[in-house]
């Protein structure tokens, strides 16, 4: 992901996290509960985030959050922000909230189109390309 001027040049990557996660840095944590298919079919989502002002480009904020997922799956993502006032908490759920509702809705339309599940699918859609 090249952010041109805003990163600086293509040599600064907003994408890239360097250091290995440290949890004495912690600066705080959230959790976002989902229902799945019922109220009572939930998911658990748990966040651990690191807040700071970007190295690259001070005005904008930055927040490395590692995400646990359901089945313990853990990933860590940067997510870069103009809004330096708003709670990190509140930021992290916005963002993971949309992740989560993109990839729903990506599910939903592949099955529509393809009528199967997205797995087949996604991976023609790669060998076939957009449509022409």
């Amino acid at each position: 992901m090249d952010l041109g001027p805003l990163a600086g040049g293509p040599e600064h990557r907003a994408d890239q996290v360097a250091q290995a996660w440290d949890p004495q840095k912690v600066m705080g944590k959230t959790t976002i509960v989902r229902p799945r298919n019922s109220s009572t079919d939930l998911r658990t989502y748990h966040f651990e985030y690191l807040d700071r002002l970007w190295e690259q480009n001070p005005q904008l904020r930055q927040l490395v959050v590692q995400a646990t997922d359901y089945k313990g799956r853990t990933i860590q993502v940067a997510l870069l922000t103009d809004d330096l006032q708003r709670p990190a908490a509140e930021a992290i759920h916005l963002m993971f909230e949309r992740w989560l509702q993109e990839n729903d809705f990506k599910y939903l339309v592949t099955v529509q189109v393809c009528g199967r599940p997205p797995l087949c699918c996604w991976s023609l859609d790669i060998v076939r390309g957009p449509p022409s």
